[in-house]
């Protein structure tokens, strides 16, 4: 009888501790091998299983000024190893901000390059690179460009990956109205080798300075596209418009417009950034003021198999006046929210916030606040953030590591030691069990 009690004690106890949510464990803060005031690596970060790229759009090579670049890592255990910076062969010049977006997905990385100030016609390209298996190296695939792009159009602002197809978005495109935007879908061709130009997609009630495409997202067949400064309610408090693709007439259709349920406030700039994964798609509102005015927070939509429904309102859970946070990702469960103005731990240092969906509730919860390690104020820590699975990436443009704003980036996930490290810093040790002690007594 005892050894059956002492059994069903040690059960309780185990069950008890593998059920509470570790916390995420800093893997690796990284930095550009050669990194230099005023790289502002980390603006935009992505990353696919154990690959990341992270771009540093104000790069100076090719004995040009700001051109940008991007880095490629690679997970080795808990560290990132450096792999390849990422040049394009024939950079067009001065202040084209190659890597002002990035996007991966398995051997392909895209790099989005919106301004082009050197040249008359530049309205944007974007930078495929394949990974050749024989060279073990990265190499330059493919150049998108917009085959009616026009000087400006910020084509390749913003730019995703999904099943061999890239969107790019071009906010200030002029076709519907005076930067009204689109975006545009590029399809590669297995049988020829060749990226084609699919569609050029915009909002079917599209006006004046809508700025659609200024985020974009995909995967598979659904594209969630951004248009922050739509005037749906009121000044500029901004939209989401989903396309799906219509295998029958292969054709990108506009399914559903996402606005807030509550109603739009004036400069809430809903969809400033937009993720989609499977069905749930989140959106960015930099300016939402339910926390304090500026505060933001991100909006969930889930699909039900007939609409979309405005799901859930994520906001950091000491969310303050100012923080800005609007950046996004998303990844089946996981999903993070960047507040690059944070001043948790100091002014403007940032943070971020990550949260897991409970099937069982279906409710989105709040797991973690993600701040940079005691003593390195990270500046502009939450921007650039994604996510795959467990594992949560924070790009800190504004850190200063390397000299101004020389940019840095910062990798989470879960501890080797599984759920029992409560604390997240590696080792099963007293400190977990006064986490535990901590939580004892009745529940809120």
């Amino acid at each position: 009888m005892c050894t059956m009690k002492k059994y069903a004690a040690t059960l309780a106890a185990t069950l008890f501790i593998t059920s509470l949510a570790p916390a995420s464990m800093l893997h690796d803060q990284l930095l550009a091998p050669d990194a230099s005031a005023g790289d502002r690596f980390g603006q935009s970060t992505a990353i696919d299983r154990d690959t990341l790229v992270i771009g540093a759009h104000l790069d100076d090579h090719s004995e040009f000024v700001d051109v940008g670049s991007a880095y490629v890592y690679k997970r080795s255990g808990t560290e990132w190893i450096f792999e390849q910076q990422l040049i394009p062969e024939n950079p067009i010049g001065d202040r084209e901000w190659i890597g002002m977006r990035v996007a991966i997905e398995n051997d392909i990385i895209a790099l989005g390059a919106p301004t082009q100030h050197n040249n008359p016609n530049g309205n944007g390209r974007v930078y495929v690179f394949r990974y050749d298996y024989g060279m073990n190296q990265w190499v330059e695939d493919a150049i998108l460009e917009a085959s009616d792009g026009e000087w400006n159009d910020q084509f390749g602002e913003w730019i995703d990956i999904s099943n061999n197809v890239i969107v790019v978005g071009a906010y200030f495109d002029d076709d519907v109205a005076e930067n009204a935007g689109a975006a545009y879908v590029f399809r590669y061709d297995a049988c020829t080798g060749n990226w084609g130009e699919e569609a050029k997609i915009t909002a079917s009630d599209g006006e004046n300075s809508d700025f659609f495409g200024i985020s974009v997202d995909i995967d598979g067949d659904v594209i969630a596209v951004g248009a922050s400064y739509d005037d749906e309610f009121d000044n500029g408090d901004g939209s989401v418009y989903v396309f799906r693709y219509d295998h029958c007439s292969d054709q990108w259709l506009e399914e559903a417009k996402l606005l807030r349920a509550a109603g739009g406030s004036y400069n809430d700039h809903l969809g400033h950034a937009v993720a989609v994964s499977e069905n749930v798609i989140i959106a960015g509102v930099p300016e939402d003021d339910e926390a304090g005015s500026g505060a933001g927070a991100a909006i969930v939509y889930r699909f039900d198999g007939q609409q979309w429904n405005e799901e859930a309102k994520l906001m950091g859970s000491i969310a303050s006046a100012g923080d800005n946070a609007f950046w996004v990702d998303i990844d089946r469960d996981s999903a993070i929210l960047g507040a690059y103005r944070s001043d948790i731990v100091g002014t403007d240092v940032g943070a971020a916030f990550t949260y897991r969906y409970n099937r069982l509730e279906q409710t989105w919860v709040e797991t973690e606040v993600l701040i940079p390690p005691a003593g390195d104020f990270a500046g502009y820590f939450g921007t650039g953030v994604s996510v795959d699975r467990e594992t949560f990436v924070v790009g800190a443009t504004l850190s200063d590591d390397m000299g101004s704003s020389s940019g840095s980036t910062y990798v989470f996930g879960p501890s080797p030691c599984g759920p029992t490290d409560l604390t997240g810093d590696g080792m099963v040790d007293i400190n977990d069990i006064f986490a535990i002690l901590g939580m004892w007594g009745a529940c809120p």
